[in-house]
């Protein structure tokens, strides 16, 4: 039987509190970021959504690509399809490795993960996501409003994955994510 509304076995939670490094980071990228990304206003559709111009998504989308060429292990992408939008998802470590699911922090993407990922990956299938409402890959197409619209995208995003026993770690408002998840 399929579990859905956040009820998936999850084997192990992480979740990582805001600290002084995460705070400042967070406002270095919002600093640097907030005059390419629209994460926060108003969904608007267009050629270059969520960006404000298709000049600004070309650059931010050039310089995460350059930054994911540093990723130190193997890994595929995919973009995985759910009601809140397209969900962009790094995949490393062995086929047949325990799933680990990784949600970054606000304002921060999948790459985050990079200094952590040749750990993870050596004895998990590591899922490493771009939030669907924030920087990265992925593109919503309606706005995540309440706790319950955070569980219901990632349910969507594990079923998607094809994912029931997880081990979930989050770090900052990811740490929340799980956290809602988990408890719902």
């Amino acid at each position: 039987m399929k579990k859905s509304g956040g009820r998936r076995k999850i084997l192990r939670t992480l979740a990582f509190g805001c600290g002084t490094f995460a705070l400042i980071f967070g406002a270095l990228v919002i600093w640097i970021g907030s005059d390419i990304y629209q994460a926060t206003r108003p969904v608007e559709l267009s050629d270059h959504h969520p960006f404000r111009s298709a000049a600004k998504k070309e650059r931010y989308l050039a310089n995460y690509d350059a930054r994911a060429e540093r990723w130190p292990v193997a890994s595929g992408t995919m973009m995985v399809d759910t009601s809140w939008g397209q969900t962009f998802v790094r995949v490393s470590g062995p086929a047949g490795g325990p799933p680990l699911v990784l949600l970054p922090g606000a304002n921060a993407t999948s790459l985050m993960w990079e200094t952590n990922i040749e750990a993870f990956s050596r004895d998990h299938r590591v899922y490493a996501v771009d939030n669907v409402f924030d920087f990265g890959r992925s593109v919503y197409v309606r706005n995540l409003k309440t706790p319950a619209d955070f569980v219901s995208w990632f349910d969507e995003l594990l079923d998607a994955l094809g994912l029931e026993d997880i081990r979930l770690v989050g770090l900052s408002y990811g740490g929340w994510i799980a956290s809602e998840y988990r408890t719902s």
